[in-house]
């Protein structure tokens, strides 16, 4: 792997900067009081946006109340105060950054407005002709993998400005793509070479993907109010099935989604083969239970609803196998309705004054029970019990009795059908 030809002169300026300045800094903190930070604005950014600038340096901006001219005398806000050996440090932050992204040409200039109290900051970025990918080549997984596909798949492409975040976030992409074949340790050995001159870069990703292994062991570790074969059948990963990393990070949220479990872990048991002749692995779930019941209170006060009231009850693996039974009561129209009408009609809640279907509070209660892993990790069945009075403003009362049932299938990730 070749360096960057340009870091030693990032190195250089950063030591000229800088070094001048440690003796002269407490001598200028004596000299002057400080400065609030009233404005921070970047001028000729196209490449990175303002976000990924503010975030990359020390200078901040104070808050709204503090830098808004209509706002600040009131003196609310939080204050960010001028730092100018920071702010010397920030131009070589801003540089390195441009770099690291692929623009090595890149120019840092200040301009510093200061007043008696507050500094105005603007950085004014020339970018210049980035460094572009010319040659992207990966190597040692054409017998196991769709090459041309997983090419598509990397964040970096030829063409694009070589941006070392997206290079080790594709050589990322390949190690995924492995481990979710069934090679659980594999691993990619990266290189890139640089012509700064000719402003091209090439890249090259050498899979080394190891030996392909199937699931051996499943151990569960944390579970002691919740039944260990409960867990194991919300686990997307089995014994005998191909390694797969995708399924245990499928795991982990189903296991998460069930609300019973403070942190869930789900990982190899080892961190490199076993033995040359051992072709299984053996996964590690780690549980943190957490309280197996909750409550919800809630009030408030609405124009159309007057004074409002919410409550519920929700018991965690409700008789065993992560069942959840959910008790949940609504009441509203409280002061103005039948039987809490308390005169209110005339006072605080005026709008429903002339309302005919306002005279009876209005309520919901239901009764659900949810079953996880029905037939599958993947779905659900729920079954509920309601009854309620609704009433829409000035049009119309509904009152009903019902039960609902329903089955969820989540087919693909993020997209149930119900």
């Amino acid at each position: 792997m070749r360096a960057l030809s340009s870091l030693p002169l990032v190195a250089a300026l950063a030591a000229a900067t800088l070094a001048p300045l440690a003796p002269l800094a407490p001598l200028a903190a004596q000299q002057e009081s400080p400065r609030v930070v009233r404005g921070l604005s970047f001028e000729g950014n196209h490449a990175l946006d303002d976000y990924t600038l503010t975030a990359a340096i020390a200078t901040t901006t104070s808050s709204a109340f503090a830098t808004s001219p209509f706002l600040r005398w009131i003196g609310l806000g939080a204050k960010r105060y001028f730092d100018e050996l920071e702010f010397r440090r920030d131009v070589v932050r801003l540089l390195l950054l441009y770099r690291q992204s692929g623009y090595m040409n890149a120019v840092v200039d200040t301009l510093v407005r200061r007043e008696d109290r507050d500094v105005y900051v603007t950085f004014r970025i020339y970018e210049g002709e980035p460094v572009r990918l010319t040659s992207l080549d990966i190597r040692g997984l054409d017998s196991i993998l769709d090459v041309r596909a997983l090419k598509r798949a990397l964040p970096l492409q030829v063409g694009d400005p070589f941006n070392r975040f997206l290079f080790q976030a594709s050589a990322d992409t390949v190690v995924s793509w492995l481990r979710s074949r069934g090679y659980p340790y594999a691993d990619v050995l990266k290189s890139f070479d640089v012509d700064v001159a000719a402003l091209a870069a090439r890249v090259t990703l050498e899979g080394v993907p190891g030996p392909r292994m199937r699931i051996g062991e499943v151990i569960i570790t944390g579970a002691e109010r919740v039944d260990t074969a409960t867990v194991r059948r919300m686990l997307s990963v089995n014994p005998h099935d191909w390694f797969r990393q995708d399924q245990l990070y499928q795991t982990q949220r189903d296991l998460y989604g069930l609300g019973m479990f403070r942190s869930v872990s789900v990982v190899l048991a080892d961190t490199a083969p076993k033995a040359a002749n051992d072709s299984t692995v053996t996964v590690l779930v780690r549980l943190s239970e957490a309280p197996l019941h909750r409550v919800l209170l809630g009030a408030g006060y609405g124009s159309l609803d007057c004074f409002r009231v919410q409550t519920g009850w929700t018991a965690y693996d409700f008789l065993g196998g992560a069942r959840a039974l959910d008790i949940t009561a609504q009441l509203s129209k409280i002061g103005i309705g039948v039987p809490t009408d308390w005169g209110f009609r005339r006072n605080v809640c005026r709008t429903l004054l002339d309302d005919p279907t306002s005279d009876t509070a209005n309520y919901n209660v239901a009764i659900t029970l949810r079953q996880p892993a029905f037939f599958s990790p993947r779905h659900t069945a729920n079954f509920s019990v309601f009854a309620e009075r609704r009433s829409e403003f000035n049009a119309y009362t509904r009152q009903a009795i019902g039960a609902n049932v329903g089955v969820t299938f989540n087919a693909r990730r993020d997209v149930p059908v119900t």
